[in-house]
């Protein structure tokens, strides 16, 4: 009997090792992807969105939603909001710096005039996106107001989320 508790344990120990190994204890994030039709039914335009829960270097929870649309043939819109808890302001004035793979792009919230909350920030995504590697992580320097000063926070884009945002825009095209 004793013998038999051993083994048990031992391979219990297998068990939890293996999946250790696997990566399913892994903390990763998971997006979240809807699909809504934005014209009366049968029309053929929807957008889709996807939603990712990101940490910036300092440690303050980001929700990165991308946004496109589609009629089924080509991308219209790539949209890319950035919103932060409450408290945090967004610098509408100074631009969103992305950098991936060795290319860099300065992108202005374009979206300032519609928006409604200084804890959000919206930037057109489409050029960006066109030269973009699909594989590669992303960083975004997203700048912010503290009181009377100017800074920047970085969110890291996983890679997992930069190729879900691209298969997105296969959907968005009939091609996903």
């Amino acid at each position: 009997m004793a013998g038999l508790g051993r083994i048990w344990r031992r391979w219990g120990a297998i068990a939890v090792l293996v999946l250790l190994l696997s990566g399913l204890g892994a903390g990763r994030a998971i997006a979240s992807v809807h699909e809504y039709p934005l014209d009366p039914p049968g029309a053929g335009r929807v957008m889709f969105r996807s939603l990712q829960p990101l940490r910036d270097r300092e440690d303050r929870t980001w929700q990165v939603v991308l946004l496109t649309e589609g009629d089924g043939q080509q991308v219209t819109a790539v949209r890319l909001r950035l919103s932060a808890f409450p408290g945090t302001v967004v610098d509408r004035d100074r631009p969103l710096q992305v950098a991936s793979g060795g290319q860099s792009w300065s992108l202005a919230d374009d979206f300032a005039l519609a928006a409604t909350s200084p804890n959000v920030g919206e930037y057109d995504l489409m050029a960006a996106l066109g030269t973009m590697d699909s594989r590669a992580p992303l960083t975004l320097t997203v700048p912010l107001v503290v009181g009377d000063r100017a800074i920047a926070t970085t969110i890291p884009v996983p890679p997992f989320a930069v190729g879900e945002w691209f298969k997105m825009l296969d959907q968005a095209t009939g091609q996903g």
